[in-house]
């Protein structure tokens, strides 16, 4: 089992608190006793293998095994999110080609196909949940999309084979600001532990982690 939870900021500063982090609770029972039952390497940094920590949860009848990923990383996935994120919005920006943004990211062209169909194809889901939150932050307060029509003509003129990719692109491009957006109003009204964790995720980190949580705790 595995989950993801914030420690630091950056791969550095994981490196010199990962060791010492140990989760709230459980995933599996909720019970708040556990030991540390070793780790295993993550090779997405150049400077050597990042250990990621297993825990083993004490109360009898669970014995619960889990591992605690860094949200600088995405599970099953070897690039960092910094890495993941910086190829997905500049090819939703029309910045990047799949060929230029995989050569930035020292990947392969079709691994960054995947990283953009994989947020292209959550990129509604994501802005339903952040005009969700803004409304009961700021009641009347609506998060508007207006989508960069002017990037419409290039997509069209690269001939995408999904039809309407086009326009989760178009949402993709504005996502950022709208997580910056939200992400001011949520900082002034939460708890210090959450706060830092919105404040300190990527755009992409935010809407994979933060704002499923935010949104759970809602009732929603």
């Amino acid at each position: 089992m595995l989950i993801v939870a914030h420690i630091g900021d950056s791969i550095n500063e994981y490196r010199l608190l990962g060791d010492r982090y140990f989760p709230e609770a459980c995933p599996t029972c909720r019970w708040g006793r556990f030991r540390r039952h070793g780790h295993y390497p993550h090779n997405a940094d150049e400077a050597g293998p990042v250990p990621i920590f297993r825990f083993r949860c004490n109360k009898r009848g669970c014995r619960q095994v889990f591992a605690v990923l860094p949200d600088l990383f995405v599970p099953q996935q070897s690039a960092p999110v910094a890495v993941q994120e910086q190829a997905v919005f500049e090819y939703a920006a029309t910045v990047s080609t799949y060929t230029e943004a995989a050569e930035s990211a020292g990947v392969s062209t079709s691994t960054v196909w995947r990283w953009v169909d994989r947020a292209a194809g959550m990129v509604e889901q994501w802005i339903s949940g952040l005009q969700a939150w803004q409304g009961m932050v700021k009641p009347g307060d609506y998060v508007a999309v207006n989508a960069d029509e002017s990037l419409r003509p290039r997509w069209q003129s690269r001939r995408l084979r999904k039809p309407n990719r086009p326009n989760r692109l178009l949402l993709l491009e504005r996502l950022p600001a709208l997580v910056k957006q939200c992400r001011k109003s949520l900082v002034a009204i939460l708890q210090p532990a959450l706060r830092n964790l919105v404040g300190a995720a990527t755009c992409l980190g935010f809407c994979r982690l933060v704002l499923p949580m935010l949104l759970g705790n809602s009732g929603m």
